[in-house]
């Protein structure tokens, strides 16, 4: 496996052990641009917060591959909430991966500042909407916002500080 490593970046690795035993290791890069306390700083000069955001990025390592199965938004300038896009462990649902993704990110986000974390349910994933609901509200303590219909996309939300 590859990996190179990206300047400006501060790297979180965690070491977890899968259900059937296996280890993986998780790492997130989070972007240090701009810290929290420096975002505040710009934001009360009116520059552009859009301009000036961080990015938390995840991989996986795991059965000798390199796996990239989190989206998370950018956190703008002075924000107290991170959004996840998406989340997509792919043929290796049900093993626990994704759970550990989750709560690694929530510690990780958790020191900087965040507050709350969200996640989007995509009318497109109806058709596995208990699975979802298992994964964010049962397994990882997310509370239900809006529920995911058909017809409209449903919310779940954490509190994390």
């Amino acid at each position: 496996m590859k990996y190179k490593e990206r300047d400006g970046f501060k790297k979180h690795f965690f070491s977890c052990e899968l259900q059937e035993g296996q280890q993986i290791i998780i790492l997130f890069e989070e972007e240090m641009e701009h810290d929290q306390e420096l975002q505040q700083k710009l934001i009360s000069k009116n520059l552009n917060p859009f301009k000036h955001c961080r990015k938390v990025e995840c991989i996986v390592f795991v059965d000798e591959k390199k796996e990239m199965p989190l989206l998370v938004d950018d956190i703008f300038a002075g924000e107290v909430k991170a959004k996840i896009g998406d989340i997509n462990c792919g043929d290796r649902t049900g093993r626990g991966i994704g759970t550990f993704v989750v709560q690694n990110l929530c510690s990780i986000l958790r020191g900087m500042g965040i507050e709350t974390v969200t996640a989007s349910l995509s009318t497109v994933d109806y058709h596995k909407k208990d699975k979802l609901y298992n994964f964010y509200l049962k397994k990882n303590k997310f509370d239900l916002v809006s529920e995911l219909t058909e017809e409209k996309w449903g919310l779940v939300s954490k509190n994390i500080s």
